[in-house]
């Protein structure tokens, strides 16, 4: 069920990219927000050998985790945040997973926070640290093989195919949960057509400043 929804997402950035919600909030002040928690980041980055299939790669992710990570905690301070949730166990990160993702995905689609509530182990969490608020990152992106991409652009030069492609992208979504409230206080996504790897430091600080800069 995490790989169907992470794939929605994935999918969001090759198919969807010119149409993005952007910044959605809730009546909290963005002042209010300060000292965050934050979860342990999400990353989903899917490789393409042939024509459009994306599957899933293990090492492009686990970069894309440590590369997002290090972005958050290079700038904890310009965020505003404290330090890291840590689950209980393997289960209680994959329910957080989840819940998380669940939530994201169905802002993605509904383009809106009405109807977004607070996960149950989402809430627990955060209340367990005696904290009101509660940050996710997720990073979703895709790349393209160099037989693939070289491929996609013959293909283009003939007019067999369309010439507005990429060899490669990235996305990423914040939220800010609110256990006072029990909703959402904040939704972000990435926007931008730039073609870059999806593993890129300076592309994925870049698009986490956009995101905070909306808003703080």
């Amino acid at each position: 069920m995490i790989r169907k929804l992470l794939y929605f997402l994935g999918l969001a950035v090759m198919l969807n990219s010119c149409v993005t919600v952007g910044i959605l909030t809730s009546s909290v002040n963005s002042n209010e927000i300060k000292d965050i928690q934050y979860f342990e980041p999400i990353s989903y980055v899917n490789y393409i050998e042939k024509r459009d299939l994306m599957f899933y790669n293990d090492s492009l992710s686990a970069i894309g985790y440590y590369k997002v990570d290090s972005v958050l905690a290079a700038r904890s301070s310009k965020y505003r945040l404290s330090e890291k949730f840590i689950a209980k166990n393997d289960k209680e990160q994959e329910r957080l997973d989840f819940e998380i993702l669940s939530v994201v995905e169905s802002i993605a689609k509904n383009r809106s926070l009405s109807g977004a509530v607070l996960p149950p182990t989402v809430k627990k969490v955060i209340r367990r640290t005696n904290n009101r608020f509660g940050m996710a990152v997720i990073h979703v992106g895709y790349l393209r093989s160099s037989g693939n991409y070289a491929g996609k652009l013959l293909k283009a030069s003939l007019g067999i195919q369309d010439n507005y492609l990429f060899w490669g992208r990235t996305k990423v979504y914040i939220v800010i949960f609110d256990t006072l409230n029990e909703n959402l206080a904040f939704y972000g996504e990435s926007f931008g057509l730039e073609e870059t790897h999806p593993t890129n430091s300076y592309s994925i600080s870049k698009k986490i400043n956009k995101i905070f800069r909306v808003y703080y």
